[in-house]
């Protein structure tokens, strides 16, 4: 078989060749030198470090496992690097991959072995697939279709056992569990609830109007509230995530004015009586807001 001259090998074959050999012999090849494994690492660290930094500083994984999670699932010039070659390159004293402890008697460092590699990398792999987990992969094979933008997201163990323990019927993954959740936190208030609310809050003789209209996506209320008083948020605006009518949730837009505008084409909930306004009494807009919601 012909031989490869040293200069047609890429670095990452070059350490490849050069590892098995350590590992076999105990020493370098006859053709390569200490120097030249320094240029092969150099060169491969180069290629890998973003994408390294990115998921030591990004991810749950820690440095030792960053490294070892890149090095093994990405092809350095079509070359994939094997548990040896992967040993070798962060044991070596020189190594720009920092993630080893040299040895001052030796060029490369008695560790990290193969053997502690492998369960290095097993390690880094459960974390990454207990980050998939969450996302939900096995419940959205089709998650591009299922999930606005979806992200992976790295949660401690203990934390994806307890989403998972909290599952009920019908969610069908993490994703669903973790918005049902927060749905239930959510407080929920009738708009009837809501304006009561505020008018006893602001005080009845102090709000003078208080109009409402869908916004353009009909799942949204915008509410204004014509008041005197307007320090501060009202409680029941800072407190309330949604509003319901007849069991309908809506997001909701608060805003309180001091003027009193036309109602261009908002319905009026409430209304004492003012120049150009007739009365309007809180059950009569009610019901005229239900009215115009279901149609």
């Amino acid at each position: 078989m012909q031989k490869v001259p040293k200069s047609r090998k890429n670095s990452a074959e070059q350490l490849q060749h050069t590892a098995d050999h350590w590992y076999a012999e105990e020493s370098l090849p006859a053709d390569t030198t200490w120097p030249d494994v320094e240029e092969y690492l150099d060169r491969v660290h180069d290629s890998l470090n973003d994408r390294i930094e990115s998921y030591a500083e990004e991810t749950a994984l820690t440095d030792l496992e960053a490294v070892t999670w890149v090095l093994q699932n990405t092809a350095v010039d079509h070359t994939w690097l094997t548990d040896d070659a992967i040993a070798f390159t962060l044991a070596v004293n020189a190594s720009p991959f920092g993630t080893h402890q040299p040895d001052a008697d030796s060029r490369v460092a008695s560790s990290p072995t193969p053997n502690e590699i492998r369960e290095v990398y097993e390690r880094a792999e459960r974390k990454h697939d207990e980050a998939e987990e969450f996302l939900g992969l096995e419940s959205f094979p089709e998650r591009e279709q299922s999930l606005d933008n979806p992200l992976v997201v790295w949660l401690d163990s203990a934390t994806i056992r307890r989403l998972q323990d909290a599952g009920e019927e019908p969610d069908g993954s993490l994703n669903d569990v973790v918005n049902r959740l927060l749905d239930e936190s959510e407080t929920h208030r009738s708009l009837e609830e809501f304006l009561r609310a505020y008018l006893e809050e602001r005080g009845e003789d102090n709000v003078h109007k208080v109009t409402i209209q869908t916004t353009t996506d009909s799942n949204t209320l915008s509410l204004i509230g014509h008041a005197d008083i307007q320090h501060d948020v009202p409680d029941v605006v800072r407190n309330t995530d949604a509003i319901t009518i007849d069991d309908e949730e809506y997001r909701f837009l608060f805003d309180e004015d001091p003027d009193w505008p036309s109602d261009q084409g908002r319905t009026v909930l409430y209304c004492t009586l003012g120049e150009d306004d007739d009365l309007v009494d809180l059950g009569d807009g009610l019901e005229t807001a239900r009215n115009e919601v279901e149609s």
